[in-house]
This record gives structure tokens, sequence and C-alpha cells, in this order.
């Protein structure tokens, strides 16, 4: 293609427009055009949500009278055992009541016990098997059937006792149908509604349609047209419903006039483009024209010298110049950008595609064994099996939402360690006891070699973020090992306390070992399919070690296991006397002790009764449903020795309940319980006077321990 100077683009973008405002004209035509178009469709729209709304509204009195009276203990009573009289009193009054044009009601086995119609209406015909059929199967359903008044539009249910107004926990005692006739003054009601002409092809002025059912009435210029297929039960074509309504068109000027006045404007942008583009072509001489010549040597070829003219040239053409310095710093800049946000974008789709199924397997479990656990006949090995599976999964499913949980609240900086004293003895032994039956499930023999000896076993540090750390690296090593052994322990070196864990895995390439730690990443893109995970275990691992103020490595051979250890600070503790280590949290518990639960939620409160009910049936367990009545319940009941406070309640929150209780009766305890897990959540319990804070879900354990502690220590 010829290289055109500056001067005569300009020219050619002038003789440009100018075929573009030459073309205004034809435009404008077609925008009036399309103008048409929008308001017919518009008004088409507008004509069908009007039909379907007036219809619906019209439909919704017999279909309620149906619902309502179709579950009734003594509409059972009467299709089991008739009573004319009674049949006469509640079944034809409705054809007055509700403005129905007929009324049947038939047994299970089809037989037409009750008819009823107006006066001077024949009524619906007899309605087949199939068509009961229909109903029994569909429990509620509305069709057409044509009959010897007209056409019918019936709306029939399902006969259930009172307790089933969902027509699905009983069988069906018989049939109940209703019907409004399809006719004139139907038709005479609708174009009033919706201000359009209404017909019916084949019922009412038959000649106004014809030809087969898929051949509506044409729309002319100034009409639109909406029509409807009426149909039985069985999908049949009974009727079509018409319906015809003049477009309303707005004034607009006349095309000759619009002609004028767009020549007018033809002209005038003319003439103001050619004298723009005489004082722009003066100025480029002047200003434009080099400089960009400068800027086009810069961009091909990178031209220093260019580069240091243009930043003595006039105007903002020197800011350009200075711009220009950092051009290639930029350009790698946006290349190392680029590749990071492909990375970021790949390790966010592997995520979510892990995280989807991670969080869709145990739910999948929990509703599948629950159903199947709600069945009957089922054994109670088979009710302990199912019971222990959804718990299984249950925990599973938490353990996810805590591990996405908490490492969002490491990435807002939420995270503070928890000091206090800790047995490392009865930990390791703790966490020993609760993954030796996974190692035995899987034939893999687990070992804990404690090297520590007394007093070395008595630390302050927070146990579980360390519990939280030896749980993520064993459950990796054990689901990453098919044979062999998987062994952990620790030892005391100097001030720090070596902690590790040894497993004969699949482990890990050297390469790949420094990835292990970043989120949501794992060792081997192969691997999420394969044994499944989100890839954050290590990431929390890492990031609790860190905030315990240590350190982790890794060592792995591909083939050959894995071996991770890490270290944190050794803060000895000073033992005076017998320790409380020994003592057991979940010693049996006994004597008469009262119980207020401040609980809203209906499941909640029932879960806390059982489990207290569980730990000792002497327990008497009151209730608050908020946070007013359980101020009151602990001023008119000085029994109440223990308070289990929800948080979130209406009419009073939980931390102001606790406030206004503990200025009444300071020594009473109370313990928060709450979805919420937040550092704010615990600290505001805390303030207002709780004594211990419990996250949901509740287990057992923890609710005994706290019991143990506050109303028997």
């Amino acid at each position: 293609m010829r290289d055109f100077g500056l001067y005569k683009r300009i020219l050619l973008v002038g003789a440009f427009l100018g075929g573009l405002l030459s073309i205004l004209f034809v435009l404008v035509a077609l925008l009036n055009h399309k103008q048409h178009v929008v308001i017919r469709e518009a008004a088409s729209e507008r004509l069908a949500v009007s039909a379907h709304s007036i219809m619906e509204l019209q439909n919704a009195l017999p279909r309620q009278v149906v619902y309502d009276y179709t579950y009734w203990d003594d509409m059972v009573t009467a299709v089991q055992h008739p009573d004319k009289k009674w049949l006469d009193q509640n079944i034809s009054t409705m054809i007055s009541s509700f403005y129905l044009d007929g009324v049947c009601l038939y047994n299970l086995e089809g037989k037409l016990l009750h008819h009823a119609a107006p006066e001077g209406v024949k009524g619906m015909p007899p309605f087949s098997v199939q068509a009961l059929q229909n109903i029994h199967s569909e429990r509620t359903t509305d069709y057409y059937v044509s009959g010897p008044d007209g056409l019918y539009h019936v709306f029939g249910a399902t006969i259930h006792p009172t307790r089933d107004p969902g027509h699905n926990q009983t069988l069906p005692s018989g049939y109940l149908l209703v019907s409004r006739l399809v006719d004139q003054a139907f038709l005479e009601e609708l174009e009033t509604s919706i201000g359009a002409k209404a017909f019916i092809r084949g019922i009412s002025r038959p000649d106004t349609l014809a030809g087969p059912d898929s051949a509506y009435i044409t729309p002319a210029r100034d009409y639109v047209v909406f029509s409807d297929t009426l149909r039985d039960f069985s999908g049949e074509p009974q009727a079509v419903l018409v319906l015809k309504r003049k477009v309303l068109k707005r004034k607009v000027a006349s095309l000759e006039e619009f002609r004028i006045i767009s020549g007018y404007i033809l002209a005038l942008f003319l003439f103001v483009f050619l004298a723009g583009a005489a004082l722009f072509v003066f100025f480029a001489r002047k200003w434009a024209r080099k400089p960009l010549e400068l800027v086009k040597r810069i961009l091909i070829a990178e031209d220093r010298d260019a580069l240091m003219q243009l930043r003595t040239a006039p105007g903002e053409f020197k800011q350009i110049g200075r711009l220009f310095e950092t051009y290639i710093q930029q350009k790698e800049e946006l290349q190392i950008a680029k590749e990071l946000a492909e990375r970021s974008n790949r390790l966010k789709s592997e995520f979510l595609s892990n995280m989807s199924h991670e969080i869709r397997t145990p739910s999948n479990g929990i509703l599948g064994f629950s159903r199947l656990l709600s069945g009957k006949d089922l054994t109670e090995e088979e009710k302990a099996q199912y019971a222990s599976i959804i718990i299984e999964n249950s925990e599973q499913l938490l353990r996810i939402i805590d591990d996405i949980l908490e490492i969002s609240n490491f990435e807002t900086n939420q995270v503070k360690p928890h000091n206090t004293e800790a047995d490392l003895h009865v930990l390791l032994n703790e966490v020993y006891a609760v993954f030796s039956p996974q190692a035995k499930q899987k034939d893999i023999e687990l070992i804990l070699k404690d090297e520590l000896v007394d007093p070395q076993n008595f630390v302050i540090l927070d146990s579980s973020k360390l519990l939280k750390i030896l749980s993520n690296i064993l459950e990796n090593a054990l689901k990453f090992t098919a044979k062999g052994f998987v062994e952990f322990g620790c030892r005391v070196d100097g001030d720090a306390i070596q902690f590790y864990v040894k497993d004969t895995g699949i482990g890990i390439d050297q390469d790949r070992i420094g990835s292990v730690f970043e989120r949501f990443r794992q060792a081997d893109a192969t691997i999420a399919p394969r044994f499944g995970g989100l890839g954050l275990g290590l990431a929390i691992v890492k990031e609790n070690v860190l905030l315990l103020g240590g350190q982790i490595r890794i060592e792995s051979q591909p083939g050959a296991g894995t071996r991770v250890g890490f270290s944190i600070p050794f803060v000895p503790l000073n033992i005076q006397g017998p320790t409380a280590a020994g003592t057991s949290l979940t010693k049996p518990i006994q004597g008469v002790r009262t119980i207020l639960i401040a609980e809203d939620e209906e499941i909640n409160f029932f879960l806390l009764k059982v489990m207290l009910t569980n730990i000792n049936k002497d327990f008497v367990v009151l209730r608050a449903k908020d946070g007013q009545q359980a101020v009151e319940a602990c001023r008119k009941h000085p029994e109440i020795q223990l308070v289990l406070m929800d948080i979130k309640m209406p009419v009073m929150n939980g931390v102001d309940a606790t406030r206004a209780i503990k200025a009444i009766r300071p020594e009473l305890p109370i313990v928060a319980q709450s979805a919420y897990t937040t550092l704010e959540v615990r600290a505001e319990a805390r303030s207002a006077g709780c004594d211990d804070f419990m996250t949901k879900p509740i287990t057992k354990e923890i609710l005994t321990a706290i019991l143990n502690r506050l109303l028997y220590s």
C-alpha cells in the first residue's frame, strides 16, 4: 500500500468525514424505521405479559379452592362414606361461593359420588380413567376439556387428610374437580382487563379463525396478536385463544421536514470541518510533524538519538520523551506480570476445581446416607454404620471449611498465638490415638518416638496451633503412603523443640519441594485427581510454624519417602508439685445441676439438650429463646448454675445479655457459643464477662471438658 504523508492523511480524513455526513440522512430514516419495529415488538411483549398475568389472576381462585378443599379429614370421610346431605351443604355450595360452573367428586375407583352445576348449565362431562389417573400421579393439575356447554377449564386435585397439606405424605382417597366455562362472558372479561379483542377458535365466533391450529391471525401494520393453544390433560389441543390489540403510535415530524433539517446540519458541519481542517494543517506543520517522526523512529527501532531530540521538543512531546525512557523497563515488567497473571489464573482454576470436588464429595456422602438413614426396616448395625459415615463426612467437610477460613485469616493478619500450659506427652499421645485407626485401615505402621524426659514435656505454647501442624503433616503422610510406615516424634535441642514426621510414601521431586508451601499448590498437578485436597495443608502448616516463631524444612526423594521437620522455641514450664496434666477432662459427671441454654434456633437447642442429658441424665435444662429471656430467667431462677449463651439472638444479643446477667449474678459462669470464630467475636465475648467460648459445631468432648472445669472443679 502506498505510504501517504501526514497532510494527505488529514485530507483523506476530511473526505471520509464528508462521506459520513452524506449518509446521515439515510441513517436517520433507518432509525425511524427501527423505532417503529421496536414499538411493535414492545407492544407485542406487553400484550403477552398482560395476557399471562390476567389469566393467572383469574385461575388463582379455583386453583386455591381445589387446594384448600383437598386436605381435609371431613372430605376424606365423605369420599369413603358418602353422605348426600353433607355433600349438598359443603360441595354444592362451592358453585355460588366461588363462582364455579361445575364441581365433581370421584372415589379412587373412578365412581362419580357427587356432581353440581349452576342452573341452566349441564356441567362437566364424565372424566375418563386416564384423566383421573393423570390427577392421581400429578396430585394437582389443570387443563381444558370440551363439554356440552362449551370449553371448560378444569382444576383437579387428589384428596388427603388435614395433616398432609402438601398432598405427598399420604395416599389419595379420591378426586375433587372444579371448572369454569371459557365462554363469551370470560372473553368479554378478558377484553376489558387487557384492552384487546379476544377470540376462541371453534368455540366462540368460529368464523374468525381458519386453517390448522398453528395458523394464527397475521398481524396487521398497526396491530399485534397474541395466541395460546388450550390443551387437555394429554396435551391434545382443544382450542386456540387469540388476542388482538392496536399499537399506539407517536406523532413524528414528516420525512420531508427531517430531510431539510438534515441538509442544514450537513452544510453547517461541512463548513466547520473545512475551517477546522485548515487550522489543523497549519499548526500540524509547526508543532506535530517532526515530533511524530521522532516518535515513529523510537517505536520502530528504539532509536536513542531520536529519544534525546524528542526530550527537547515543544509541548507535551517533552513529557513523551521522558516516558519513552522507561519503555523497555515497562515492557519487561509487563511480560513478568503477564506470566504471573497466567500462573495465578491457572492456580485459581485448579483450586476452584479441587474445592468443588472436595466439598461435593463429603456432601454427597452426607446427603446420600442421611436419606438412607430416614428409611424404614434398617437394622441397628446399619443405622450405626450410616451415622458413622455421616459424621466422618461432616468432619471432613468441616476441615475443608476450616482450612479455607484459616488461610483467609492468615492473609488478613488476624491470627495470633494463644500460649498456655501444655503437656507434650499427652498431646503427642492424643495425636497418635487420632491417626492410629487411619493407619491400621491402610495397613501402615504408625510409630511415635517421644524423646522428651520429665520435666521437658511441660511447656508453654499454643497447643491448638501445634496440633494443627502435626495433624496436617500426618494427614499428608498417611494420604501419600501406600505401604511401609509413618513415624513422628520430638526432642529438645538447646532452646528449641525439634519435631519431625517421616514416611515411606511417594516422595517429592527436588525442584518441586519449594512449591508445596505455596497456597493452592501441590507438588504435582495430577495429585488432586488421585488423592484429593485443596493444596492448603502445608501452606497452613508453614504459616502456623512461623506464627509460633519456628522454622520448617522438607527432605524428600521420589519413591523413597519424605521427612518434614520443624522447630519451635522451647519455653519450659516451672513445675511446683503435682501437675494437672494427668487430670482427665472427660471424667464421669454426676450430680444434679441446673443449666440454662440461651438459643433461638430449635435444632441447636435440641442438640445441646441431648448432649447434656447424655453426659448426665440428672441435669435440669432450661431454655431462653433470646437474650432478654435469658436475663429474666437468671433473675427468677437462682438455682441456675451455668449458662450456655448463643451470641447472635433476636431482641437482645448474647453479648448484651451476658453483661446484664453478670451485673446481677457476677459469680454465675457463662459459656459463649457461636458459629463466628474471629478473634474480634471472641474478644467481645470475653470482655462482656463470658468464662469460656465454644465454636459451633460443638462436640460432646468439648462440652464435657467445659462442664468439668466450670461446674465440678
